[in-house]
C-alpha cells in the first residue's frame, strides 16, 4: 500500500457486504486498521451460551482478528463449561475462558477483569448469554466507529 493509504483486504465471501465503504470519508478509511475490537460473552447456561456463541461464528468479521473472552459465571452449568472448554472453536483470534472466584465482586468488576483497553483504539462489545447478533453486526459496529469516531479526528 502507498504511504498513508491502508490496504483493506476483505475475504471474497464478504465483499458484497461492504458497499458502505464508499460512504466513509477518506479520513475514516485511512484509519481502517486503528480500531481493534474484542468480544466478551458472559454466561452460565449451556443452552443460552451456545446460542450466543453460535451467532458469533456467523459474524462477518471483514478479515479482522477479533479476540473473544468468555466469562463464565461462578454458578455456570457443567454443560456450559464443557462446551466452551472442549467443543467451541473460535478461529478469528485469541480466545480465553475464565471464571471468577466466588465473591469476586459484582458483574461490573467481573467484566473489568475479563477485559481492559490496551490503548485508546480498543473497543469491546459485551454480550450476555442468550444475546444473538446479526451476521452484519460487526460490520455495522466497524462502520459506526470509523464514521463517528475517526472521520473527523
Amino acid at each position: 500500500a502507498a504511504a498513508g493509504v491502508p490496504l483493506i483486504a476483505l475475504p471474497l465471501s464478504e465483499a458484497a457486504d461492504v458497499a458502505w465503504l464508499a460512504a466513509l470519508p477518506a479520513e475514516a478509511l485511512g484509519r481502517w486498521h486503528e480500531p481493534h475490537f474484542s468480544l466478551i460473552v458472559r454466561g452460565a447456561s449451556g443452552e443460552k451460551l451456545e446460542r450466543t456463541l453460535s451467532s458469533l461464528l456467523a459474524l462477518r468479521l471483514l478479515g479482522d482478528r477479533v479476540p473473544l473472552h468468555i466469562r463464565l459465571a461462578t454458578n455456570a452449568e457443567p454443560v456450559a463449561i464443557a462446551y466452551v472448554q472442549r467443543e467451541f472453536v473460535w478461529a478469528h483470534g485469541p480466545r480465553s475462558v475464565s471464571r471468577p472466584m466466588r465473591g469476586a465482586g459484582g458483574e461490573a468488576m467481573q467484566v473489568a477483569e475479563a477485559w481492559y483497553p490496551a490503548d485508546e483504539h480498543a473497543i469491546s462489545l459485551v454480550l450476555s448469554e442468550g444475546d444473538r447478533l446479526s451476521p452484519h453486526a460487526y460490520a455495522w459496529l466497524k462502520y459506526a466507529v470509523l464514521r463517528y469516531r475517526y472521520a473527523d479526528a
